[in-house]
């Protein structure tokens, strides 16, 4: 496969995941001919595999996460994208400046990315490792009123509000003092049929332990499934 080729199809799909675009259109950069998957963890998470998830739904669900919650108000390459030394594979450093839209707290998080491409030059495997400390990722990420509008903008993520519950159509979710991000996507993931469905499905998560990483155990009368990010 034609090395620039590659290069340019990761440096698009950079440009248009900076330009903050629709999840459609990032979506568009994905294999529909291939298996894919998407993981987003901290480097110092002991198994990022069990974060992993696979299929165009749970990738367009990650996508649909971030539109909803945050802005990228800036991506910084500090790395030329590296073909690697598998075929159809580019990896590439950078930072991204993330927003929450409700309060306008932003903070930085420094990454590691590699992408794995089909013949076709679409993406199979999206991994992002965060090589900044874990509180920075943004599937970690805890917003909090702001005490004015001038606050600084760079303060970074904050502990989580008191434990919530709330009701769905198909059970309780138990919301834990961590980051909302995993519990919403584990949810989304159930209505999209990744998990059991039964009435006493839950989605629960516990707090984060030493390394950084969260769990979404999904349980219900037929199975359990586990999330770590």
């Amino acid at each position: 496969m034609d090395s620039h080729l590659l290069l340019a199809t990761t440096d698009s799909f950079f440009k248009a995941f900076s330009a903050n675009q629709p999840p459609l259109k990032l979506l568009s950069f994905f294999s529909t001919t291939h298996p894919v998957s998407i993981q987003h963890a901290p480097r110092t998470c002991p198994n990022p595999h069990t974060s992993r998830l696979h299929g165009l739904n749970a990738i367009r669900s990650y996508f649909d996460l971030l539109a909803t919650h945050f802005e990228r108000t800036s991506i910084t390459q500090h790395s030329q994208n590296v073909l690697g030394a598998r075929e159809r594979t580019v990896t590439t450093s950078a930072s991204v400046t993330w927003r929450w839209k409700k309060s306008g707290r932003s903070w930085n998080e420094d990454f590691t990315c590699t992408l794995e491409f089909d013949e076709h030059s679409k993406i199979c495997n999206f991994v992002v490792v965060t090589e900044s400390s874990p509180s920075t990722c943004v599937m970690r990420a805890i917003d909090t009123e702001s005490s004015s509008p001038s606050s600084p903008s760079s303060a970074s993520p904050t502990t989580a509000p008191a434990p919530t519950t709330a009701r769905r159509s198909s059970g309780i979710i138990k919301v834990a003092s961590v980051s909302p991000n995993i519990t919403s996507l584990a949810t989304r993931l159930i209505s999209l049929g990744f998990f059991s469905k039964d009435i006493n499905t839950n989605v629960s998560k516990v707090p984060f332990g030493p390394c950084g990483c969260a769990r979404a155990s999904v349980f219900g009368d037929s199975g359990m499934g586990t999330i770590t990010i």
